[in-house]
């Protein structure tokens, strides 16, 4: 970590089983410019986990009965965004499933944003 004012990132994770996988995900995430929140599933028992040395870790109280493709997903989305902006200042916020991992360090993460703040990688082709 280079810059002590650096960005803070907002990690919003949807979760609901194989939770070695997502302490995993928790422990490569833990990283003071990190704060990580999550929702498991109200199908889902919660599971034990090993909160991070440096990142907030916030576990929902809330939890919705999430499906894939219904309108509870987006609601789930929606809890975790407002979650996470009425809980601190977040340059980023990024989206994930409990079985995602990142596939490059924190430091490289931390670094590709910096380098092009203000930027979106979004775009759409209009229809012909």
């Amino acid at each position: 970590m280079k810059n002590l004012n650096y960005m803070k990132h907002a990690y919003l994770i949807i979760a609901h089983n194989k939770y070695p996988q997502l302490q995993l995900l928790i422990n490569l995430l833990d990283d003071p410019r990190n704060d990580i929140f999550v929702h498991i599933d109200k199908k889902s028992e919660l599971p034990e986990l090993i909160a991070p040395n440096f990142s907030k870790l916030a576990i929902l109280d809330k939890r919705i009965d999430t499906r894939w493709g219904d309108i509870s997903l987006v609601e789930t989305e929606l809890l975790l965004l407002k979650t996470a902006y009425n809980s601190g200042q977040y340059e980023y916020f990024h989206m994930i499933s409990g079985i995602d991992l990142p596939i490059k360090p924190n430091d490289y993460i931390h670094d590709f944003f910096e380098n092009y703040k203000g930027l979106e990688f979004v775009g759409y082709i209009a229809p012909s």
